[in-house]
């Protein structure tokens, strides 16, 4: 028997510890108390997605004793959490406000309810932060100051977006000084073009997203003002350093950015309502030790992110398996698949296969062996096991191979999930099975989130070549 596999699946970054999906709720969107990769999307049945925890929002409790909090920097203790507002109404809140963080902070192991507040008029001392409310930090707070993006006067500037989400949440009008035009990129195919109407809810969404006042929204189908990788996607032009304390965002030009490609599959699905992304930049898709099947010359590669617990990738390729051998046949596809572990317990299959491959270094036997238990899914309504995998091995491989193969396994399966990591981290991908297009000779890619029919494979395959 092999070796168990870890326990958990790195997945997730966090800001506070809190385990919030990224999820368009209201105008709080790309990030609420945490912001995260891989969104539950359990309502679209296309495909299996990385397990998540239960989400919940921050929350206010009367549990949470009242913060003693002073008036003016000059009566800030060291530590202290600085609450920093324009308005009136953000001076009304402090209360309210830094007992909810406090809260949070509290539920999430990180306890502060003992620290001093205070509460201080940016205008008074001349400071310019990016938004109001926010919150800074005097002293060493434990547990806070891996949260600090920026100073002030030697002061902790709290990751903006955490004030930005507090102040959401309780509904108290948030002031930028940063300023933004926001273009809203369409894509150029039926699967991505999108009419989403400009909406003053939209707008402040763009605004929660963009972390700055927008100025102005304008939809463009054809020619952006620069050129950007992928479709459909956000523009921002903005004199102001839009980078600065933001996780997702990129700088792309002079004054334009845009948000990271890691998150461009939740962007086209939260906001643009797609399960299709446009590209126009090479993956370049890690390939050593992976199998290929067909010519490593044919222009078109289709990258499969798999699990073999995955009842979509069982169908996609029940499906479209005439299609796809035909275009490898013709030197028109070659077919990477790319272990993508959703459900933990099917690692140790994938790391058969995978060490099966690497001993007789032939595709055509690893990718039979797949298609076996694909369909033995389908036909059983089972999930294949190990020795499902090892039966299959058994028949055309002597007992000393097997053996090597499983020797190799036990080392393969945190490799497997490192590799899971790496493709969540860099693609998005966030569920099985996740179809990556790429034709190499009109530098042009499909990045898509779940099942497709035949009929649909074809369609792509003729919009690559255009």
């Amino acid at each position: 028997m092999l070796r168990g596999v870890r326990p958990v699946i790195k997945r997730t970054f966090m800001i506070l510890g809190v385990t919030i999906v990224l999820v368009i709720v209201a105008v709080i969107a790309y990030y609420l108390w945490t912001i995260m990769q891989t969104p539950s999307m359990s309502t679209i049945s296309h495909y299996d997605t990385l397990t998540t925890s239960t989400t919940t929002s921050p929350t206010t409790t009367t549990q949470t004793p009242s913060i003693p909090i002073v008036q003016g920097l000059e009566n800030c203790s060291s530590p202290s959490i600085i609450y920093v507002y324009v308005s009136q109404e953000q001076k009304e809140n402090a209360e309210k406000f830094l007992e909810t963080f406090i809260h949070e902070a509290t539920r999430q192991g990180i306890n502060i309810q003992n620290i001093g507040g205070c509460m201080v008029n940016a205008t008074a001392q001349g400071w310019r932060l990016r938004l109001y409310p926010s919150l800074l930090i005097k002293g060493n707070i434990s547990g806070l100051e891996r949260y600090v993006e920026d100073y002030v006067d030697g002061l902790g500037i709290i990751d903006y977006s955490i004030s930005e989400a507090v102040a959401r949440y309780l509904q108290i009008n948030v002031t930028y000084t940063y300023h933004v035009k926001v273009y809203v990129v369409n894509g150029l195919s039926k699967w991505t073009k999108r009419n989403i109407t400009l909406t003053p809810e939209f707008i402040k969404t763009l605004q929660s997203i963009a972390l700055a006042h927008v100025d102005s929204v304008e939809r463009i189908d054809d020619n952006p003002p620069i050129k950007v990788d992928y479709r459909p996607t956000f523009l921002f032009y903005s004199k102001d350093d839009l980078t600065k304390g933001i996780i997702y965002m990129e700088k792309i030009g002079e004054n334009y950015y845009t948000i990271k490609k890691q998150y461009m599959l939740l962007l086209a699905t939260e906001f643009f309502m797609t399960r299709f992304v446009e590209i126009y930049f090479d993956p370049k898709v890690p390939e050593e030790d992976i199998p290929v099947v067909g010519n490593r010359e044919a222009p078109i590669i289709l990258y499969i992110f798999e699990d073999y617990w995955c009842p979509y990738c069982a169908r996609f390729y029940k499906v479209n398996h005439e299609l796809i051998t035909e275009l490898i046949n013709n030197n028109t596809l070659q077919l990477h698949p790319l272990d993508f572990i959703v459900h933990r317990d099917v690692a140790e299959l994938h790391a058969l296969t995978r060490c099966l491959y690497e001993y007789t270094g032939n595709s055509s036997i690893y990718f039979n062996i797949t298609l076996d238990l694909y369909y033995g899914f389908i036909d059983k309504g089972e999930r294949p096991t190990i020795d499902t995998v090892l039966g299959i091995i058994n028949k055309s491989m002597s007992n000393e191979m097997v053996n090597k193969i499983i020797s190799c396994a036990n080392d393969k399966v945190n490799e497997i999930l490192d590799e899971t990591n790496s493709f969540h981290d860099k693609y998005g991908v966030r569920a099985t099975p996740t179809l990556l297009f790429w034709n190499r000779e009109t530098g042009k890619g499909m990045l898509i989130e779940g099942y497709i029919d035949e009929e649909e494979f074809k369609n792509i395959i003729g919009w690559l070549r255009k």
